[in-house]
């Protein structure tokens, strides 16, 4: 009679965690939502436009696509925070969000358009101060709108978790590191793309950035499955592969450095800055993603499986997009 209470206890939990997390969204977050997906529509609208009138593939037309990334991760941690309550997803879209601004701001003081086969310069100018114009107005905007969907945040950890405080701090710790481990996705994905596919010397370039942009991907999922079913040897594994884009990177970098003409014909000059302040960054995140784990390795078997065993009886979003 008691394992028959217990498990329709927890049917009845899992039942409710579910309509909460496909249910209504208060009025502010609906209007949050909203504001960034118009923002991210202009800015895509506005970065595609040039590019597909662009008569040349160069440098300006890569990064151009690497914003595009950027800016579709930035929609996805809005509504990835909105739905599971998450501040930490919040704060990964700020981050984002700052990140678009400063490469839109760079792009527009560094870039003189020039005329093409099917972009007058004067059309090319439009367009970048469009966008400039459009980021300017919607990043003080979106941090505005997103710390008042943070505060009308309901009590969806609480029910989730209950009132072990010590399950509550473990918690807490799995959703830095879930935040994290995808903005280093975000990170590695386009600097991969940006210095090791985009800017191809030869076939073992091609190679390597192939072979990292895999990896980086498999990061996430070895990530997500060892600390979610807490296997050890998993988390081994996701140490060690945690080592191999930084070095990838930094080789990349003094490569590029030491033979700055190797790199698909391109002038390097506008590239070479972003590309090692955001090669720092990455390289940030990812010893701190590193530094992260060594914690969430010490929460396994204290009562935190139970939880995630939960969320996916409920049939909420997949591990990947908590």
């Amino acid at each position: 009679m008691s394992s028959a209470y217990l498990a329709g206890n927890a049917s009845a939990s899992s039942s409710s965690l579910h309509k909460k997390s496909t249910g209504d969204l208060s009025k502010i977050s609906k209007i949050f939502l909203i504001v960034v997906v118009v923002e991210a529509m202009v800015i895509l609208a506005l970065t595609l436009s040039r590019v597909l009138y662009h008569s040349v593939f160069d440098i300006h037309t890569e990064e151009a696509l690497l914003l595009c990334i950027e800016t579709i991760f930035m929609v996805y941690f809005a509504f990835n925070g909105v739905i599971n309550e998450s501040q930490f997803e919040l704060i990964s879209f700020n981050l984002v969000t700052i990140i678009v601004f400063i490469y839109t701001t760079y792009n527009k003081i560094t870039y003189h358009c020039a005329d093409q086969k099917f972009l007058p310069r004067e059309v090319c100018d439009g367009l970048l101060w469009a966008r400039f114009a459009c980021v300017c107005i919607f990043t003080p905007l979106n941090c505005i709108l997103g710390w008042k969907t943070y505060k009308s945040f309901g009590w969806k950890v609480y029910r989730k978790i209950g009132a072990d405080l010590r399950l509550q701090a473990m918690y807490r710790t799995y959703q830095i590191f879930s935040a994290l481990l995808k903005v280093d996705l975000l990170f590695g994905f386009t600097l991969v793309l940006g210095i090791g596919l985009f800017q191809i010397g030869s076939r073992l370039d091609l190679y390597m950035g192939l072979a990292m942009l895999i990896l980086t991907i498999l990061l996430v999922l070895i990530g997500a499955y060892a600390v979610r079913h807490e296997v050890r040897f998993v988390m081994y594994i996701f140490w060690v592969v945690c080592l191999f884009e930084p070095a990838y990177l930094i080789w990349k970098i003094i490569d590029a450095r030491n033979n700055p003409d190797s790199f698909s014909g391109h002038d390097q000059t506008d590239f070479a800055m972003p590309a090692i302040i955001f090669a720092a960054a990455a390289i940030t995140v990812r010893f701190t993603l590193f530094v992260l784990t060594i914690f969430v390795f010490k929460n396994f078997n204290k009562g935190l499986r139970r939880v995630f065993a939960q969320e996916e009886a409920s049939g909420e979003v997949g591990p990947l997009l908590r």
